[in-house]
C-alpha cells in the first residue's frame, strides 16, 4: 500500500503559502477585476502545480517475519521429550526380574525390603482372614548400636544379621529389613509356638561371639516381639502388637524373647 510522503519540511511549507497566496489573488480579481490580479493568480497556480511535482509516494513495506520463523533446520522427527512417556520398561524377562529385585530388596542386606514387606503382610493377613484355621506370626526384632561403630562397620553387622535369619526360617517365610536396625520374619501357617521357637532360634544364632567381623564390643542384646493374627485383625494391628511386645522385651535387663498373646493392638509413640 502507497501513502504520500512529504519528504521535505520546507516544500510542506511552501505548498502552504502558496495556497494562500491563490486565495489572496483570487480575492483581488473578484473585488478588482484588474488583468494583474488574474495574471498574480495564474501565475501562484502554476508555481503551486510545479511544487506538486516534488510529492513522491513512500510505500510501506511490510514488517519482516522474526528469524524464528524460518528455522534453518527442520525439526527432528519423532516424539519430543515432553510427549514421551515415563522411562519404557524392559521386555526381556531377565530384566524384568533384576528390576523387580532392585525394587523390593533392600540394598545392604539383598533381604526384603518395606515395599515388600507391606504387601505381602496385606495379602497373608487377608489370605489368612478368609480361610478359617489358618495362621500366620509376625517376629520384629531389634538391637543397640555400639557407639563406636561406623557405618562400614554397621553395614557389615546387618549383612550379618541377614545371613544368619536365612537358614533359620522356612521356604515360604519372609525375612525383611524394615529401617535401620528393625527387622521382620513373616511366619506365614504358624502359631505362637513356631514363632517362638523361631525367635528364640535366631536369638541364639546372633550370639555376639559367634560374629568375628567387626571389633568388639558388639550388640550384646538383642530384643525380639512376637505375634499372631487374632480373627478380623488387620495388618496394622499385628504389626502394632508385635512392635509393643518388642519394646516390651527392649526394657529386659537380658536378651528376651516376647510374645504378645495377651498386648492390645494400640499404634506406638
Amino acid at each position: 500500500m502507497s501513502t504520500p510522503s512529504f519528504g521535505n519540511p520546507i516544500l510542506a511549507l511552501t505548498l502552504g503559502l502558496i495556497a494562500a497566496a491563490v486565495a489572496l489573488a483570487l480575492e483581488l480579481a473578484d473585488v478588482h477585476g484588474g488583468l494583474a490580479a488574474v495574471a498574480t493568480g495564474l501565475s501562484v497556480t502554476s508555481a503551486a502545480l510545479l511544487a506538486l511535482l516534488y510529492i513522491r509516494p513512500a510505500t510501506v513495506a511490510a514488517p519482516s517475519p522474526p528469524a524464528s520463523a524460518f528455522p534453518l533446520t527442520a525439526p527432528p522427527e519423532g516424539p519430543s521429550q515432553e510427549q514421551a512417556g515415563p522411562f519404557p520398561l524392559p521386555t526381556d524377562p531377565a530384566a524384568l526380574q533384576q528390576l523387580y529385585r532392585q525394587i523390593t530388596s533392600d540394598t545392604i542386606t539383598g533381604l526384603a525390603n518395606q515395599i515388600h514387606f507391606l504387601s505381602r503382610l496385606d495379602e497373608m493377613v487377608a489370605q489368612t482372614n478368609r480361610e478359617p484355621g489358618r495362621q500366620i506370626s509376625l517376629t520384629l526384632f531389634s538391637f543397640d548400636w555400639p557407639e563406636h561403630l561406623d557405618t562400614e562397620q554397621q553395614n557389615a553387622y546387618l549383612s550379618h544379621v541377614a545371613s544368619q535369619c536365612r537358614p533359620i526360617v522356612r521356604p515360604g517365610d519372609m525375612v525383611c529389613r524394615l529401617e535401620d536396625k528393625l527387622f521382620a520374619l513373616l511366619l506365614p501357617n504358624a502359631g505362637p509356638r513356631a514363632a517362638m521357637a523361631c525367635a528364640d532360634r535366631l536369638r541364639s544364632t546372633l550370639n555376639p561371639a559367634a560374629y568375628a567381623g567387626a571389633p568388639s564390643p558388639l550388640p550384646h542384646k538383642h530384643y525380639f516381639g512376637v505375634a499372631t493374627l487374632k480373627a478380623g485383625e488387620s495388618p496394622e494391628d499385628l504389626k502394632n502388637r508385635a512392635s509393643q511386645a518388642m519394646l516390651m522385651a527392649r526394657q529386659s535387663p537380658d536378651e528376651a524373647v516376647l510374645f504378645a498373646s495377651n498386648a492390645p493392638p494400640y499404634p506406638l509413640d
